[in-house]
């Protein structure tokens, strides 16, 4: 009995340790790596949203919109050149990059509302030109659908659908829901501090585009604190909600639209893929980004031959010059 009070003793200790260990170290890294833009409070917590760049006259602002997982932080090599000609603002939603948790629900309505809150707040109420990658790219038609007169153009850097979780192979969709399990786990051994433990030796090789050891520091504190994996796990449940609605994406009318493909392959696939599956999932992600760029009478579809899925990491350039081209069409 005793041996087990002290075991039980000894394992309380250790987790209050690890609380404690994962409360200061992020008080630490908000310290070493302030944001680079500003905080604003929506729905009761703080959102950061970075604008930068060249207001001209007319010309719309650039709206930055990261993927599930994905930070402002991901658009480093994009924001910077658009601004040189544009006004550019990238932000992070809520438990990603330097935001904080969201204390509610999380929906695709809400986030887009979010989003327009946000820039409303900041003194930057439009136009916009939106741009979205992977999930961004449903948060960013929900914002057109919800505020269509305010957006005068768009770019989709390999989109998702809504329709897309009943598209998957089966394949795919099983391991969508091992995904959300695990992610829950995450959740916990992030606020024990033991994914921040094992960052460096087990999640920098997951990120091929952390090139430079700034980046790494910059980066790694935003995906081992446990508002990260909360968010993924919240955006992953909305994923599946607004699937099993079988919502239709907005027609777009005649809006400037660029939808960029990703057509590249990976040097080796992910593990559990077999070399079918792969085509499968290929094959619906192709389909997906013809349908999108059917939305306008007025777009353009562009594969990107060497990017598997991050498009803005894996040639930037041809986000910025889809974004060019869409600001151009406005004058």
């Amino acid at each position: 009995m005793d041996i087990l009070l002290w075991l039980l003793g000894g394992a309380l200790l250790l987790l209050m340790a690890g609380l404690i260990f994962e409360i200061f170290a992020e008080k630490r890294d908000r310290r070493r790596i302030p944001p680079p833009g500003k905080l604003y409070t929506v729905n009761a917590h703080r959102l950061h949203l970075d604008c930068r760049g060249t207001r001209r006259l007319g010309q719309p602002v650039v709206v930055l919109e990261a993927g599930m997982g994905n930070s402002s932080y991901d658009w480093r090599w994009v924001a910077p050149e658009l601004a040189e000609q544009a006004w550019v603002c990238a932000y992070d939603r809520a438990g990603y990059g330097w935001s904080d948790a969201a204390q509610e629900a999380r929906t695709i309505p809400g986030m887009a509302g979010e989003l327009h809150t946000l820039l409303e707040q900041a003194g930057e109420p439009g136009p916009y030109m939106l741009v979205g990658h992977s999930y961004g790219g449903i948060l960013m038609r929900e914002f057109y659908r919800q505020h269509p007169e305010k957006v005068v153009g768009m770019v989709l850097v390999d989109s998702a659908h809504e329709d897309q979780i009943q598209r998957l192979p089966p394949e795919e969709a099983r391991a969508l829901t091992a995904s959300i399990g695990s992610l829950k786990n995450l959740v916990w051994l992030a606020r024990l501090g033991l994914v921040r433990l094992l960052a460096r030796s087990i999640l920098l090789k997951r990120f091929a585009s952390l090139r430079t050891p700034e980046e790494q520091a910059t980066y790694l504190p935003m995906i081992v604190r446990p508002a990260y994996y909360a968010a993924v796990l919240a955006e992953s449940r909305t994923l599946v909600d607004i699937s099993a609605e079988h919502p239709a994406p907005p027609n777009l009318g005649a809006l400037p639209l660029v939808v960029l493909e990703a057509g590249g392959r990976p040097e080796t696939l992910p593990p559990g893929y077999t070399e079918e599956r792969w085509q499968q999932t290929r094959a619906m992600f192709k389909s997906i980004q013809e349908e999108l760029a059917g939305l306008s009478t007025n777009s353009r579809l562009v594969v990107a031959e060497k990017s598997v899925h991050a498009i803005q990491l894996e040639q930037p350039e041809l986000v910025i010059e889809a974004v060019r081209e869409v600001l151009a069409a406005r004058t």
